[in-house]
């Protein structure tokens, strides 16, 4: 009986022993690296009733944190008359610390607090700088892998904000 019990007090340790499993989930990116990365594609801006396209704009994605990123724009030259010939070019722009929310499942951010500003030219006047007054910012992929940038904002003054809608492909 005595040798029973020690063989049972040296094989309890055995019983505790815990192997890796051979079907561990696959380790998955975090979301601001899935989407990080330069994209192509189209602009739609819309302001008062006109609608101005930016063909082959560029956005970069760059991933912060897991869950954080900033979105820089390429400059941009729409045709805001359709074809009159005023053309307004918007500089590069960087909207910072946009967060991930799992309910939206998108990048966003209310960026009116953070100061931003964007160079505008518009037609033969110089460029100037205008404060963004409102200022929503949506970055999303689509389950295509195309990039969707959804940004509404106000500028300095503006009685009407100006609604971006981006779509573009990873390049």
């Amino acid at each position: 009986m005595k040798k029973l019990f020690l063989f049972m007090l040296m094989a309890l340790p055995l019983m505790f022993t815990a192997c890796s499993s051979d079907d561990d989930e696959e380790v998955k990116p975090n979301e601001a690296q899935l989407i990080e990365g330069t994209y192509k594609g189209d602009d739609l801006f819309s302001t008062m009733g006109a609608d101005m396209q930016v063909k082959d704009a560029v956005y970069t994605i760059k991933a912060i944190t897991d869950s954080t990123i900033t979105v820089t724009t390429s400059k941009e030259d729409a045709d805001a008359t359709q074809g009159i010939g005023i053309i307004i070019t918007i500089a590069p722009y960087t909207v910072e610390t946009l967060k991930y929310d799992a309910a939206e499942k998108a990048f966003v951010c209310d960026y009116a607090e953070h100061n931003t500003t964007i160079n505008i030219k518009m037609g033969p006047a110089p460029a100037r700088d205008f404060a963004v007054k409102k200022g929503t910012i949506k970055v999303y992929r689509s389950d295509d892998g195309k990039l969707h940038v959804e940004n509404t904002y106000q500028l300095g003054t503006m009685p009407m904000p100006l609604v971006s809608k981006f779509v573009g492909t990873k390049q």
